[in-house]
């Protein structure tokens, strides 16, 4: 017996040992991350850093953070961010948002609430990252826009040859893709930068370029274009925006 409490009072040691040079390490690479964003322009703000989740994950909360990057027009200002990692594996990351966010895209402001936003990121062994954006009840304001969605998905696949993206929105009414109202964008994404290498790459929008689009509404096809459109030409397309205030409940 004596034995045996001897090992399990070692491993608790070892493993707490373990995860609190793990939690210190994980803390350095994100003061050392902030550092170098704010050395090439970036505008970040965290006014608080904490770290928990022992034993088995890394949970990284910032309370409140601001990000800007003048240069982008982009912008994000939350309450908090919390970035949550097991502490065996550091490819795969959950990012939990704050209720009510301000965001800042192409210097659109737009004021962003939802009932629960969570995002998943995993860098894949094949060198490609995997992103999925879920939100609920999901309301997006600005001054030209009043939308709202009961489910969303947004989801990217970053590669350094050609990168795609999925965006499927429902109505309150929709539960499932194909259902009634609801609907589905599909489009392979370009960019000057290297979106799977370059932290925060997808919110430079002015460097996006989207083809091989397709816009499905409920189960039928209702656009398809091969030519490259940016951003705000992709936000312009009639049927994007005949399709997004059919599925609106404002």
């Amino acid at each position: 017996m004596r034995t045996l409490l001897m090992i399990i009072i070692s491993a608790t040691l070892f493993w707490s040992a373990y995860w609190t040079i793990g939690a210190q390490r994980t803390k350095a690479e994100l003061n050392t991350w902030l550092t170098e964003k704010n050395d090439a322009r970036f505008d970040i703000y965290v006014g608080d850093m904490s770290l928990s989740g022992f034993p088995n994950r890394f949970d990284v909360t910032m309370t409140p953070l601001r990000i800007e990057v003048n240069e982008w027009g982009f912008a994000w200002r939350g309450d908090f961010l919390q970035i949550l990692r097991l502490s065996y594996n550091k490819d795969h990351e959950i990012f939990i948002f704050p209720e009510r966010q301000e965001l800042k895209l192409d210097d659109i402001d737009v004021k962003i609430s939802s009932d629960r936003m969570l995002a998943s990121s995993i860098l894949r062994r094949d060198g490609t990252r995997r992103i999925v954006l879920e939100a609920q009840n999901l309301s997006v304001k600005s001054e030209k826009v009043n939308l709202w969605f009961g489910n969303t998905q947004l989801a990217f696949l970053l590669s350094r040859d050609r990168s795609k993206l999925r965006l499927s929105l429902t109505s309150k009414g929709a539960q499932s893709m194909g259902g009634p109202d609801s609907l589905l964008l599909s489009a392979n994404l370009f960019s000057k930068r290297t979106l799977v290498d370059e932290d925060l790459a997808l919110f430079d929008v002015r460097a996006l370029l989207f083809n091989a689009i397709r816009l499905q509404m409920e189960d039928k096809i209702i656009f398809r274009g091969r030519e490259f459109l940016t951003f705000a030409e992709l936000l312009a397309v009639p049927e994007m925006l005949k399709a997004l205030a059919k599925i609106t409940i404002n």
